[in-house]
């Protein structure tokens, strides 16, 4: 199936417009379709953007092994695994994000879902429940940067 770049960015600007037309209405109701038309605009703006492991991979500091998205949205979470050893599991959700770490070295992620809760902050509305790669990544730098067992 051939793709034509220019009908799909003027289906993009088109829905950009009426995103910003409905959030400025601010109606409840309208919540859940502008989530879903982000998230739709989102992963069509990712054909441009870099890999997770380009992104990944350009800060050394954080010491990731690998990272593995395991749910886009309702809830976005990823699985990562440090150099280290230790386990994080990240969970975006109901507009509050959570960041939690493994006790000790596993592989298994239900090790970091139990775990340590290194961060835990409330930054979307109560209907939000997609965010965006690079979003995650500033927030877990923040996080591991402060923990102090990594």
């Amino acid at each position: 199936m051939k793709i034509d770049f220019f009908v799909i960015m003027k289906r993009f600007i088109k829905l950009r417009r009426e995103c910003k037309e409905l959030e400025n209405e601010k109606h409840v109701w309208n919540r859940s379709f502008i989530d879903g038309v982000k998230f739709a605009l989102d992963y069509i703006e990712g054909i441009e953007k870099k890999s997770l492991k380009e992104i990944y991979d350009s800060d050394s500091d954080l010491e990731i092994q690998y990272i593995k998205r395991t749910c886009e949205c309702c809830p976005s979470q990823w699985e990562i695994k440090l150099t280290n050893g230790k386990m994080v599991y990240v969970r975006y959700r109901w507009g509050k994000l959570s960041i939690r770490i493994s006790h000790g070295e596993t592989n298994d992620i239900w090790n970091a879902v139990a775990g340590e809760v290194i961060f835990e902050k409330k930054i979307g509305t109560e209907f939000d429940g997609y965010l965006n790669d690079n979003v995650m990544k500033q927030y877990l730098k923040l996080a591991l940067k402060n923990y102090k067992g990594v």
